[in-house]
C-alpha cells in the first residue's frame, strides 16, 4: 500500500507504523515528501481544486516506487492498481503499467452519480453551475437537485475538479464501493459501469 503524506498533518511515520505493525500481511511504502503542499490562495479559492493537484503532481513518484519498490521485487505480475477515489490520476498509472484499475469509492452512490453527471454534462460543452439554474436532473436522484444544497461547486475549480474525478472513473475498470448491494444495484444500472461492491 502507498502512503502519500498529508501536507497539513505533520509526519504519517507514525500512523503507517503502528498500522503497519497490526496488518502485518501488508507493506506499506511511504512516498518521498518532496511535492510542495498547495499554496493558501488556491486552497481559499478552491480546496478540492488544490487537493487534485497536489496529488497529480505525485504520478511520477508513484509510477517509480511501484516499478522500483513493488515489481523489482515480487516476480509475481501486478494484479490490479486501485487507487482512492479522489487519487484519479494514477489510473494513468496503471494504464502506463499496462495492468487494470479499481477505484475504491467510500462515498455513496449519489455522490458518485453526481461526479459522473458532472463529467456528462463538461464532455457535452455545457456551463457550469449557476446560482440561477433550475433544479438539475441528476441519475440516482429521486428528485430534482437545487444548486444551494450543493455548495461543493459553487466554486468553477472546484467543479472541474470533481469533473475530472468522474470522468477519470470512466477510465478504470472497476468501482469498488463499500456499501450494502442494495443501495447500489438502482444507481449501478444507470452509471452503464463495473460497480462492484465490499462490506
Amino acid at each position: 500500500m502507498l502512503v502519500i503524506h498529508n501536507p497539513f498533518s505533520g509526519s504519517i511515520s507514525k500512523s503507517t507504523e503502528s498500522l503497519a505493525s497490526i496488518h502485518t500481511e501488508i507493506r506499506f511504502i511511504e512516498i518521498p515528501e518532496t511535492i510542495p503542499a498547495p499554496p493558501p490562495e488556491a486552497l481559499a479559492v478552491g480546496p478540492a481544486s488544490a487537493y487534485t493537484s497536489y496529488i497529480n503532481d505525485h504520478k511520477t513518484l508513484v509510477k517509480d516506487t511501484i516499478v522500483n519498490q513493488v515489481m523489482a521485487h515480487n516476480p509475481a505480475p501486478i494484479a490490479s492498481v486501485v487507487v482512492d477515489m479522489f487519487c484519479t490520476a494514477f489510473i494513468d498509472v496503471a494504464k502506463e503499467l499496462g495492468v487494470p484499475s479499481h477505484v475504491f469509492y467510500t462515498s455513496d452512490a449519489a455522490f458518485l452519480a453526481t461526479m459522473l453527471y458532472l463529467s456528462d454534462r463538461e464532455d457535452k460543452g455545457e456551463p457550469k453551475f449557476s446560482p440561477t439554474d433550475p433544479d438539475y436532473i441528476i441519475p440516482c436522484y429521486s428528485n430534482p437537485v437545487p444548486y444551494r444544497v450543493m455548495p461543493l461547486l459553487h466554486t468553477d475549480v472546484d467543479y472541474e475538479a470533481f469533473a475530472n474525478h468522474g470522468r477519470k472513473f470512466k477510465d478504470s475498470d472497476v468501482i469498488t464501493r463499500t456499501k450494502k448491494p442494495q443501495l447500489v444495484l438502482i444507481p449501478a444500472a444507470k452509471f452503464g459501469h463495473l460497480v462492484s461492491t465490499t462490506e
